[in-house]
């Protein structure tokens, strides 16, 4: 299709008055076409695809289980490994994506709207660098949450705060950005917030609010009717400082118990381990694989009372993890005085409370072997009870406990390397996960 003299014309003119505002659009619209050409030409990997081009994803570790047949790849962890990793780029980046072609072209049409009331009024400099700290400014109180936000909404509404100032000083912008636009703009606002409370879409409604305040502030310092006090100048330019440490925190969220899990799996050192692992469950108790892998760490090292104490107050705020389960019965089966399993079993009561019968007879803990008796397994039952047998005069006569619940006796560290990368699983990101 050929463009006529006069559109290029008009193009070319549009280029030079707002090429800051083209600049943006033009980057958003390229990004989600090289995505979307990425995910069809490999649509295996199509979630994938915005990870490949700057953006910041969750990923997922998984790892080989095989609980009832044959092996199958289940989560291990998840998390922004990418950011963990200490990549802080990813956070404007992601700014420049867009969930689908609606949310693309909404935002486009905001921004070329008020980009073109914005950029003839500022210098292109100022102007463009207002855009990038609005887009990282909007986006880390989402990412500080732990959530994964995408798309220029939240330098849109830092544009808008922008034009709230501009307009009452400005007659030809009140003119264009009209009481009908203010309070469409404030209005959806607020709908955004209604439609992320009853799940209808997730919307990044921090990065609104955020962007929206920093707008106002920025507008109060270029467009003020009168010239904002120095005090305020002083804080507002000093207050992006903490753009610093926001980004810092986003890649070393140490209040966050998975984030000392994922170190625990990459660290080399044994001490270094334990401390992640420990942190890992005072951060997040509910989290059961940090207290198996804590307690595995522990027994390696003959530690098996202070593992038995771990994986039981483990199972404590796990009580459905089998795991935990598996484990404590391996350890059991490494008390073999009678004196270490008196000393396991206070410390079961001191946990379970009123519940330890029934969590001694989950774990098949047994009582002390009176005289003359045999091991009688319950018919349906996994328990296991001693019974007086008359004709047991010799320890040949006897049954003995398997020396496992589950047949094995063998209680080694885990291998804390990463899982291997599956190319065909999009799943699969080990490699998102390396150090």
């Amino acid at each position: 299709m050929k463009i006529s003299a006069e559109r290029r014309r008009v193009l070319a003119q549009a280029w030079r008055d707002y090429p800051v505002t083209l600049g943006i659009i033009f980057a958003a619209a390229v990004l989600y076409l090289a995505v979307g050409s990425y995910a069809y030409s490999s649509p295996d990997h199509g979630e994938e695809a915005r990870r490949v081009f700057g953006a910041s994803r969750w990923l997922i570790v998984l790892e080989t289980n095989r609980p009832n047949g044959p092996f199958e790849q289940v989560p291990y962890l998840v998390g922004p490994f990418d950011l963990w990793n200490g990549q802080w780029w990813r956070v404007p980046i992601s700014g420049f994506h867009h969930a689908d072609l609606i949310h693309l072209v909404l935002n486009c049409i905001a921004i070329g709207f008020m980009g073109y009331l914005l950029e003839p009024r500022m210098q292109r400099l100022t102007y463009f660098l207002f855009f990038l700290t609005a887009t990282t400014v909007s986006l880390l109180p989402e990412y500080l949450l732990e959530k994964s936000a995408i798309g220029l909404s939240g330098a849109a509404y830092s544009m808008f705060g922008l034009l709230l100032v501009l307009r009452k000083r400005d007659p030809q912008v009140a003119e264009s950005f009209h009481d009908g636009f203010v309070r469409t703009g404030l209005a959806w606002l607020i709908i955004c917030v209604f439609l992320t409370a009853f799940e209808i879409l997730a919307i990044a409604n921090f990065a609104h609010f955020f962007g929206l305040v920093y707008g106002l502030a920025a507008g109060r310092i270029l467009f003020g009717e009168t010239a904002a006090s120095r005090r305020f100048q002083v804080a507002f330019y000093g207050a992006h400082l903490l753009i610093v440490p926001a980004l810092y925190f986003v890649m070393h969220p140490f209040w966050i118990g998975r984030y000392h899990w994922y170190l625990a799996n990459f660290t080399q050192g044994h001490q270094e381990r334990v401390i992640h692992l420990e942190r890992a469950i005072r951060r997040d108790p509910g989290l059961g694989r940090p207290w198996s892998d804590l307690a595995a760490l522990q027994a390696s090292r003959g530690e098996t009372q202070t593992a038995w104490r771990t994986i039981l107050q483990g199972l404590y705020h796990n009580r459905s993890y089998e795991k935990g389960v598996g484990l404590a019965r391996k350890l059991w089966q490494r008390f073999y005085t009678a004196a270490d399993r008196q000393q396991a079993s206070e410390v079961l009561g001191e946990i379970f409370a009123e519940e330890a019968a029934a969590w001694e007879k989950r774990l098949g803990i047994l009582p002390e072997k009176p005289a003359n008796a045999a091991l009688k397994l319950a018919e349906g039952d996994d328990s296991f009870w001693w019974e007086a047998d008359d004709s047991a005069q010799t320890p040949e006569n006897a049954i003995e406990l398997p020396a496992t619940i589950d047949g094995t006796d063998e209680l080694r560290e885990d291998d804390r390397s990463a899982p291997a990368v599956d190319p065909d699983n999009p799943l699969s990101a080990a490699a998102g996960a390396s150090t």
